[in-house]
This record gives structure tokens, C-alpha cells and sequence, in this order.
């Protein structure tokens, strides 16, 4: 099983029906404030064990609007800055520029807080280890403990070494594993005719989605393709058969999240399926 989310419109490619619960809504406030004006988001997965949250915060504004940090308790975070820079700081004066591009992983209990530096809103793709609807938002404006202020990263993805796949026309790159909670991130870059996987079709043993950041392409399934393009998500459920291709002339690349706490928990068989509906674009009849 699979589902197909455009969140440019939160309407599901696969039924063809808007996802109410992907619709933009506004982020709840703290101390009884009604919401955080300035500061939205799109639930676009909300599974038990996996959870994706588009987020948007206007110039100027933090995320705790008070001068607190913001923390989940129950959840690990991840965090994919797609537009804007900003300014981000834990308990103890730390700061780091955080630029597109970048991502961040913090363990359950972390307090941080963003501040956009220039005159643009912050756009960020927000993976967590659980439904959205689930996962508790606490501002906390006291001195956190040692191992609080300890359990956070960051990296720029770019600057992680890939692993090369389908003869050099796909990068994978693994940004973070060994999390509190079964969540792992990677980032796909298929260069121009890249295939994912190069031959056949990729069936995993655990729940994943991709996130398109950029490019083009096509998401292949045993019953029926679709267009893949910025900002367009697939989920997968443990056991469906998929393949993805980037038809485009530039890269196309990918956040891929998987219930796992290793990438060597997750575990790719390649199988030959027959395409049921249609032809395939000449791009990858190949496979």
C-alpha cells in the first residue's frame, strides 16, 4: 500500500481526494495563547511511528514568540531547511546559521528555537517519530541539563560523502541513524536518468516516505506512474513495490525517512514486476 501527497494543493494523487488533514493550519500557541500567529503547518503524514510536518515561520518571528525554547518530549526531530536562514540556538548561548540545505536531529527533550536573519519566511520539512496529532509542543524558558543541551546535530548534507548507485546516476547519503526512536534520514540525489533502483523495483521491510525537494520525475508502481515534482511525497508501507526515476534535465533529489534506527535495518529486495497500466515514459522502460 501507498499513498501519493502533493502539498502544493494537500490533494492525494492516489484517490484523487484532498487530504483535509494536510491543509495548511496554523501552529497552537504556549501559555494559553489561542494560536502562534506567524507560524504554520501541513500535516502530511501522521502514521503511528512516522510523521512529516511542513512548516512555515514568517521573518522575524521565533519559535517560541515569547523568548522560550521549544521542545517535544515524545518525539525525535528532525529538520530540512528548504528556504530562508536563520538563527539557531539551544540553552547556553549557542547559536549556529542554519542555511538551506542544512538539517538538524534532535533526541526527545531538546530545546532549540529558530529566528529567520533575513527578510524571508523559513521553510522546513520536519520528520518526526511519530503522528504530528501525538507529538507534544512545550515552550521551556529554564536552564536545561547537560545531557538536553548535548543531544543535538547538525550537518549540511551536501558535505556528506554518498554511497553511488545505478552506475553513478544516483547518491545516497546518509545524514542520521541511531536515534532514541526507530527514525533514519537519508538524501537521495538522482542525477538526470537516474534510477532508484537501477534495474527492477525496491520493496522494503519497513514504513518509509520521500519528500521531493527539487527536479522531476517519476514514481513508479506495479499498478500506475506518477509525476513526481517539488514538493510531491510518497509513502510507502513495509512491502510495496516501487521504483522512482528522475526524467528531468536537472537533479532530483529526495529526503527519504524510514521507521528504522539503522540504515542496516532496513533491508531492499529487488523484484521484477510487470507494469499493469499504461506505458511507461522511454526513461524507464529500461528497468
Amino acid at each position: 500500500m501507498y499513498e501519493i501527497i502533493d502539498v502544493n494543493n494537500s490533494l492525494n494523487l492516489r484517490t484523487l481526494q484532498y487530504d483535509k488533514e494536510s491543509r495548511l493550519r496554523t501552529a497552537p500557541g504556549f501559555d494559553g495563547d489561542p494560536v502562534d500567529n506567524g507560524h504554520n503547518t501541513h500535516w502530511v503524514w501522521r502514521t503511528e511511528h512516522l510523521g512529516l510536518i511542513m512548516a512555515s515561520q514568517q521573518a522575524g518571528m521565533k519559535t517560541s514568540p515569547k523568548g522560550g525554547f521549544v521542545l517535544h518530549n515524545n518525539a525525535v526531530e528532525m529538520e530540512y531547511l528548504l528556504e530562508g536562514e536563520c538563527d539557531l540556538s539551544y540553552p547556553g548561548d549557542r547559536h549556529i546559521l542554519f542555511r538551506i540545505g542544512d538539517c538538524l536531529c534532535h533526541q526527545p527533550s531538546q530545546p532549540h528555537c529558530m529566528e529567520a536573519i533575513t527578510p524571508h519566511r523559513l521553510y522546513i520539512a520536519v520528520m518526526i517519530s511519530c503522528a504530528p496529532g501525538n507529538c507534544d509542543r512545550t515552550e521551556y524558558r529554564g536552564e536545561a541539563s547537560i545531557k538536553a543541551v548535548d543531544s543535538w546535530q547538525v550537518k549540511t548534507c551536501a558535505e556528506v560523502l554518498p554511497q553511488l548507485e545505478d552506475d553513478g546516476n544516483v547518491e545516497v547519503r546518509g545524514i542520521y541513524e541511531n536515534n532514541e526512536h526507530p527514525i533514519s534520514l537519508k538524501v537521495i540525489t538522482l542525477k538526470p536518468g537516474g534510477s532508484y533502483p537501477a534495474k527492477g523495483f525496491y520493496v522494503s521491510n519497513v514504513d518509509e516516505y520521500y519528500y521531493v525537494t527539487g527536479g522531476q520525475g517519476v514514481a513508479t508502481y506495479p499498478e500506475k506512474a506518477y509525476d513526481l515534482r517539488k514538493q510531491v511525497t510518497t509513502y510507502n508501507y513495509a512491502g510495496q513495490a516501487f521504483k522512482y526515476v528522475n526524467t528531468g534535465a536537472e537533479d532530483m533529489v529526495i529526503l527519504n525517512v524510514a521507521a528504522a534506527t539503522k540504515y542496516s535495518d532496513v533491508k531492499y529486495d529487488i523484484v521484477e514486476i510487470p507494469v499493469v497500466s499504461g506505458e511507461l515514459p522511454a526513461s524507464i522502460a529500461r528497468a
